[in-house]
């Protein structure tokens, strides 16, 4: 029986795509980029669901205590983290509508 050493040098624990290391609370899901070709899409899709149904539980439980503040803060805070995430994205449609303008 013989031993590929190769296999043992060739093997990282890090996804080939975004770099996470699929260890529990180490890497953000932020950060995955949900390919196919991706080691832990599968475990950091489940995670953001299950973020993003806590912040709409979150936002429910404030909207039904009637607590105005609570509720303005929170969305204050979605829609800084909504322009933190997206900005990139727009930008980026943005360019290459204008770029298509320009040729």
């Amino acid at each position: 029986m013989s031993v590929d050493i190769n296999s043992k040098e060739d093997y990282s624990p890090y996804c080939p795509i975004c770099s996470a290391c699929g260890e529990d609370g180490c890497c953000s899901a932020i950060a995955c980029r949900q390919d196919p070709k991706g080691d832990y899409c599968e475990t950091y899709l489940k995670e953001l669901k299950l973020s993003y149904s806590i912040l709409r539980n979150l936002e429910e439980i404030i909207f039904k205590e009637e607590n105005e503040e609570k509720y303005k803060e929170l969305r204050e805070h979605y829609d800084y983290f909504f322009d933190l995430h997206y900005e990139r994205y727009f930008n980026t449609i943005e360019n290459k509508e204008e770029k298509k303008c320009n040729d």
